[in-house]
């Protein structure tokens, strides 16, 4: 929408577009939710917000969302760069995010109704994994195929991991929450946590863009290597949680 519309009627007004689209959506999305808790105001303590990061499974989950969302944006924001800087067409790079977006949709739909059957932990784990794996296996060698394919393929695949960390991760803190009163303080303290990965990621992205210049088709080397590694290691504090919770039975659904 901005590629098309920026060279049209602005960058400003290309802005208020986008805007006004975001607010319509959520204006249908605030209409349409409802709790089914009953709210009581009740004064605001700080340590609210500490006490549960001394629960090891809380503690555990934290620092896998921490690092699973430093490194699973990354894609999103710089696919279409690289896939520009590997040989594809500029219209072709630019259209690698819709797909990724797209088949995300799936991963937002799919994966979650699996978790619910065959455990929330369980499906977070395989899926945050098998994103980690489609970036450094199929991402890192993408620019030294003569094809798009691998490109188009990382992309179309990549969204189904994206997606479902997107919609699991309140699920994760809902499982390992006993008192659901306090669901929401728990869930803003994780949120806080992994806000700072999504602000600190992108820069740490660009950076290693400018270490690897120069590099040729191997130019974002090292920012998929940070993207991969990191996903890795949320998926092992994920691990983590899910024994500290439910031990390591294989087979439970956790």
């Amino acid at each position: 929408m901005f590629h098309r519309l920026v060279h049209n009627i602005g960058f400003g007004w290309t802005m208020r577009a986008i805007s006004f689209m975001l607010l319509g959506l959520q204006t249908i999305a605030l209409l349409s939710v409802r709790s089914y808790v009953n709210h009581v105001p009740k004064p605001i303590d700080a340590m609210d917000f500490l006490r549960p990061f001394k629960e090891m499974p809380y503690l555990f989950n934290a620092i896998g969302c921490f690092f699973t969302m430093w490194g699973i944006l990354i894609p999103f924001n710089y696919i279409a760069l690289s896939g520009e800087s590997a040989g594809l067409s500029p219209d072709l790079a630019l259209y690698l995010i819709p797909i990724l977006n797209g088949a995300s949709l799936f991963g937002r739909i799919f994966p979650p109704w699996i978790g619910d059957h065959f455990g929330r932990f369980n499906t977070a784990i395989l899926s945050v994994t098998f994103g980690a794996i489609l970036v450094l296996a199929l991402w890192i060698p993408a620019p030294l195929s003569s094809s798009s394919a691998p490109t188009i393929v990382f992309a179309a695949l990549y969204g189904l991991p994206l997606g479902c960390f997107a919609a699991i991760l309140p699920a994760l803190v809902g499982q390992i929450t006993t008192d659901m009163r306090t669901i929401g303080v728990r869930l803003g303290s994780t949120f806080f946590v992994t806000s700072w990965a999504g602000l600190t990621g992108q820069p740490i992205a660009g950076a290693l863009v400018q270490r690897g210049a120069g590099m040729g088709d191997m130019e974002f080397v090292y920012l998929k290597v940070f993207c991969g590694v990191t996903i890795f290691l949320g998926a092992g504090f994920l691990v983590a949680s899910r024994v500290s919770s439910r031990g390591w039975g294989v087979l439970e659904r956790a």
